[in-house]
């Protein structure tokens, strides 16, 4: 939980940055939305193990596990 406390500042801080990007260049940075996606899936995976949904302890990871759903937005 300590972790994911500064990771989902820096996510804020993210979205902010993303914000500007997409006003000035209309298109919503790659990097920034794997941090901002990959922050959400693990504070997710901890969720559901702390209240005892699962008892696959969550990887420390921000990246897609296998047997998540990996879906792709379409670029315009």
């Amino acid at each position: 939980m300590f972790m994911l406390f500064f990771l989902s500042i820096d996510s804020i801080f993210m979205v902010v940055i993303a914000f500007w990007a997409i006003l000035f260049t209309e298109k919503y940075p790659k990097g920034i939305s794997d941090f901002v996606v990959g922050t959400f899936r693990w504070a997710m995976r901890l969720i559901l193990y702390m209240g005892n949904m699962t008892d696959t302890y969550p990887a420390f990871t921000e990246k897609v596990l296998a047997g998540e759903n990996q879906t792709q937005t379409a670029q315009h």
